[in-house]
Parts: C-alpha cells; sequence; structure tokens
C-alpha cells in the first residue's frame, strides 16, 4: 500500500486565491486547533467573575496563622482580658475631617466643613469604611484610642476570618518602637513592618515581605505621639509613602495635642476624635458597679471623668477591690 495522502480539490480555487499553499494550511490547522485548546482551558481554570481567587495552600496557611497571632496576642490577651467583667461604655466620637491632608481638593473642601458630632452607638468599623479604610483615630491622654483601635481590629479579624475572605488581615504594631530603630534601618515603613513582624509575631522577612507586596495585612498602627518627636515627621512621611506604594487598610491613634503639633499631617481619607464621657454614661458606669462599690460612687466618677480608660479597666478593678 503507497504513502496516503489527502485532497481536498475544492479548496484549492479558494487557496490560490488567498495566496496560501496547500502545505501552509495543513501547518496553521494544528497551530490553530492548539491554541483554541490552550484558550478553552485557560478559561475553564479562572474563577468566575464575582468570586474570590483561591489561595495556595501554603498562602492561606501563611494567612490563617498571621490573623491567629494577632488575635491571641491582641484580643484574647490584651483586650479582652483588660475588660473583662467591665462595663463596656460606648465612648463618644466625633468627626475630625480637616485633621487629615486629603489627596483629593473636593475631600479637602470636606476637611473645611464643621464638626460633626456621630449618633450614639455608631461602630467603629461604620466610621472605618466610611473613611475608605484609612482612620486616623485621635484623643487626650487616656481617652481610649488604643483601646478603640483594637475594637475596631477585633472586627476587622472577623471579616478577614471569615471562609474565602479576600480582606487584608489587621496586623497591630505599637510606633513606639519605631525609636528602637536607626535611621537607617528604616528607610520605609515596609522595613519597620517587616522587622516588628518578625520581633512582634515570629514572621519570617520573607514572608513578612510577601504580606506587605501583594496587600495581604492592613496595619493598625497604635501611638504615633510615642514616636520621638525629632522622628516624627520621618515617620508620618513613611506612612504617606506607604500609602502610595500599597493599596492597603491603614488605621493610626495618636494624641490630639501631639498631632496638631505637626507640620506635615497623614495623608488618610478620615479621623475621628474620642470624646470625654458624659455624665450619663457616668451614671450609667457607676450604677453597674457592685452594691459595695457604689459606695465610692463619686470616687469611680471622678476616676471616669478624668479618663474613659481608666473608667473601664483601672477604675472598675479598684471599686472591686474597695468593694470586696
Amino acid at each position: 500500500m503507497g504513502p496516503l495522502t489527502l485532497d481536498f480539490p475544492s479548496y484549492k480555487p479558494a487557496l490560490k486565491q488567498t495566496g496560501l499553499s496547500f502545505d501552509a494550511l495543513t501547518f496553521l490547522i494544528p497551530l490553530i486547533a492548539g491554541f483554541l485548546t490552550w484558550l478553552a482551558s485557560l478559561k475553564a481554570s479562572r474563577t468566575p467573575i464575582g468570586t474570590s481567587n483561591p489561595l495556595r495552600k501554603s498562602e492561606a496557611r501563611n494567612r490563617i496563622g498571621m490573623a491567629q497571632r494577632v488575635k491571641q496576642r491582641w484580643i484574647d490577651d490584651v483586650l479582652n482580658k483588660s475588660l473583662h467583667g467591665a462595663v463596656l461604655i460606648d465612648l463618644g466620637m466625633q468627626n475630625q475631617p480637616d485633621a487629615v491632608d486629603y489627596p483629593w481638593d473636593i475631600l479637602a473642601q470636606i476637611g473645611d466643613g464643621p464638626e460633626q458630632m456621630l449618633l450614639p452607638n455608631t461602630r467603629i468599623s461604620t466610621v472605618y469604611d466610611q473613611a475608605h479604610q484609612a482612620l486616623l483615630i485621635l484623643g487626650e491622654p487616656g481617652s481610649g484610642k488604643s483601646t478603640m483601635l483594637l475594637e475596631l481590629t477585633r472586627e476587622l479579624l472577623d471579616r478577614a476570618m471569615a471562609p474565602d475572605s479576600i480582606a487584608p488581615v489587621p496586623v497591630v504594631f505599637t510606633l513606639s518602637t519605631w525609636n528602637a530603630y536607626k535611621t537607617e534601618e528604616v528607610k520605609t515603613l515596609d522595613d519597620w513592618l517587616v522587622q516588628e513582624m518578625r520581633r512582634l509575631y515570629s514572621v519570617p522577612p520573607n514572608i513578612g515581605q510577601h504580606f506587605l507586596d501583594h496587600n495581604e495585612l492592613g496595619p493598625m498602627l497604635d501611638g504615633l505621639d510615642e514616636v520621638a518627636q525629632d522622628r516624627r515627621g520621618a515617620c508620618v512621611q513613611a506612612i504617606n509613602q506607604f500609602r502610595t506604594v500599597h493599596m492597603t487598610p491603614v488605621v493610626v491613634s495618636c494624641r490630639a495635642a501631639e498631632y496638631a503639633d505637626l507640620k506635615t499631617k497623614l495623608k488618610l481619607d478620615g479621623a475621628i476624635k474620642l470624646q470625654p464621657l458624659t455624665p450619663p454614661q457616668i451614671d450609667r458606669y457607676v450604677g453597674s458597679l457592685p452594691d459595695k462599690a457604689k459606695s465610692q460612687g463619686k470616687y469611680c466618677t471622678e476616676r471616669c471623668a478624668r479618663s474613659p480608660r481608666i473608667g473601664r479597666i483601672a477604675a472598675l478593678a479598684e471599686c472591686d477591690d474597695i468593694g470586696s
């Protein structure tokens, strides 16, 4: 039997018109078929629009591990224990739109507007979302800034740890340690965050850098006022520069007076200022104390009035001791 040959006489006139030879057509057909097969497999492998892309197992483990470490260190060991048995008093919050340097003119005009009191019982996460997840928390010493930041962290951890969530993991950092590094060691906020992730959470630098490069975490920066005064401006610039590189949430807390003294403002999208406790809040707090402690109501009230944070934590502990 001779070699098998194929002949398509009906196609030859068309090939002649296009200038393609039969040999060229037999070469192109497998290439086109292969390309179409590859395209179909690529389409089938992609996640449908509107659903989250599955993370690789190693990345998923790292993400879960980071969230668990933050929860253990700051929520379980700090926030929950500090507030254990305490009466949670909703802190008054007041919009401070002029406290941030908005990057857009339209928002800068909003910043020139009057201060607006938030409705009672407004959740901090609601304000955070309204500020496009870039929020400044201001307040007087002991007003509850750190507590508010940790309460927000708790809510954001719930979001991040939900099934199939791609929300960034909120990671708490204390800015007071900025002073411990030489200037050449922390040229950028990224440098400092990687170092602090290793120190606080035992995260290897390569994994910490991966988190940052892929916008997997949202820095929760507590205590800008605790950065040394001569280095505070550079820290603010580092945070602002970080915001130009990473599309990830950022929250910063700072004492109101120290922030007002800064020449360069944070480029965030919103700010709140925690307000002093009102008499009804203080009465409600004192009324919740044990009967024996109520005899020390005046003392407890004065403690609450001076500091909501002490009112939440220390004053209750002291009043409990008095009443025991």
